[in-house]
């Protein structure tokens, strides 16, 4: 007799950055904010962007199994540095907040018909999925657009700079809902009524970027454990923490294990995975057998 059964509701992996590779059931395979330098494929990257940001294991665009829509959050160059490389690769329908379509079509070679301009506030219907977009905050900039134009020029290839100088302006967050109900939500950037967002849909996972940027002071763990708290959520996954990885080792195990801490002190069921880049997940739906009460 069977002790568990389980329903796997989609795969996913963290790549780097904001780039998960996500496979729903019915197969498509869905790519966000292509970002995925490595020991084997430095980009075009400036050196101090390489040592923060770079996946330090071999890792190709190569390796990405598939990408038939590829959704983005914004446009800094560190969101979509693999960008022309996979969606070529896979014809993908690059999803991208309007305000942002013209640039891209402006400043890359994609085919226009493959760009799939969506609006904040809206739902968006696709094989085996609906997109629900809702608006986002970048955490704060380094200046007007001429001081953003001019710190580009230091850490991205040359054909990326201008459209990257507009990724503070424009941000779009969004639930990803399966056709079998099963609700993701895709953060990044500064607490923005998301709250509001969630009671609307309930996820029941969150994909979250850092509360406040890589090099601020605060209680990471306590705010963190926080927000998952309050999104009602059973479920968080970290990304766009991959500078902790490099120039801090060991911080990021501590951190989600103090969450997962604090959650357990507050019988909180949410808890907080600590993602290995490039490793596939599961997320299941699971009837497990209880022994001896536990």
């Amino acid at each position: 007799m069977n002790e568990t059964v389980s329903s796997k509701a989609m795969k996913f992996r963290w790549i780097n950055g904001q780039c998960f590779e996500i496979q729903l059931p019915n197969g498509i395979h869905i790519l966000t904010d292509p970002f995925m330098p490595s020991v084997s494929n430095q980009a075009g990257l400036s050196e101090n962007m390489r040592k923060a940001y770079q996946i330090q294991t071999p890792f190709l665009p190569e390796d990405i199994e598939g990408a038939d829509y590829i959704i983005l959050n914004h446009t800094h160059g560190d969101h979509i540095l693999q960008l022309e490389e996979i969606a070529a690769k896979f014809h993908s329908k690059v999803i991208v907040q309007s305000a942002m379509a013209m640039e891209l079509a402006k400043k890359t070679k994609l085919t226009l018909t493959d760009i799939y301009p969506v609006d904040l506030n809206g739902t968006y219907y696709f094989p085996g999925f609906q997109l629900i977009t809702f608006h986002g905050t970048h955490h704060p900039a380094k200046g007007s657009i001429y001081v953003e134009r001019e710190r580009m020029m230091t850490d991205f290839p040359e054909e990326m700079q201008e459209i990257s100088a507009w990724g503070c302006l424009f941000n779009m967050n969004f639930i990803l809902r399966t056709d079998e109900n099963i609700s993701v939500a895709f953060v990044g950037g500064d607490v923005d009524g998301d709250y509001k967002i969630f009671e609307q849909y309930h996820p029941q996972m969150i994909l979250r970027n850092k509360l406040h940027s890589s090099d601020t002071e605060y209680d990471v763990a306590g705010q963190w454990s926080s927000y998952l708290e309050k999104s009602k959520a059973l479920l968080m996954v970290p990304m766009h923490h991959e500078k902790w990885l490099n120039l801090k080792p060991g911080y990021t195990d501590r951190l989600v294990q103090d969450m997962n801490c604090i959650l357990a002190s507050h019988n909180s069921p949410a808890r907080v995975l600590n993602p290995e880049r490039t490793q596939w997940y599961s997320l299941n739906l699971s009837i497990v057998k209880i022994e001896n009460g536990e």
